[in-house]
């Protein structure tokens, strides 16, 4: 059954929630591709590479701690977590994508202040929007005895 004005799609909002789902699909793909870059940017100190992989009204969280959003309060609390450690440096082993969804997993030294260096083990979650763009990314490591 074809009803006019659609182009032939019977169930519009199945049709177009099918064609969302694939930008989705897309645009994580792409960013699947540079997560190695977003880690870079972010292990660097290049904040203003950082952020523009997320989107403006991003939302960041670090474990159970309350998340931040916007690229304000994410750079504001980056400055504030890098401040207390020398540099950190994390080296992927797992990539995974799913839909609009990535998954990264491995580990991140971090050069304290003191000279000494912890490795620990992390776990990010991100939310890729239709422009390819991270709208929430979260951290899961457990960070005790950097500070």
């Amino acid at each position: 059954m074809f009803v006019t004005g659609t182009g032939g799609v019977v169930d519009t909002a199945s049709y177009l929630n099918t064609r969302v789902d694939l930008h989705r699909q897309l645009a994580g793909r792409a960013l699947l591709r540079d997560a190695d870059k977003v880690f870079c940017a972010l292990d660097l100190g290049d904040l203003d590479s950082f952020l523009a992989y997320l989107d403006p009204d991003a939302e960041l969280r670090f474990g159970s701690q309350t998340a931040v959003r916007g690229h304000l309060a994410i750079r504001e609390y980056i400055e504030r977590f890098t401040g207390g450690i020398g540099a950190m440096e994390h080296r992927l082993e797992t990539l995974l994508g799913a839909g609009h969804h990535i998954v990264a997993q491995g580990s991140v030294t971090y050069q304290l202040k003191t000279g000494d260096s912890k490795r620990i083990p992390f776990c990010d979650l991100w939310t890729v929007g239709l422009d390819g763009k991270i709208k929430s990314y979260h951290i899961y490591c457990d960070p005790t005895g950097l500070f």
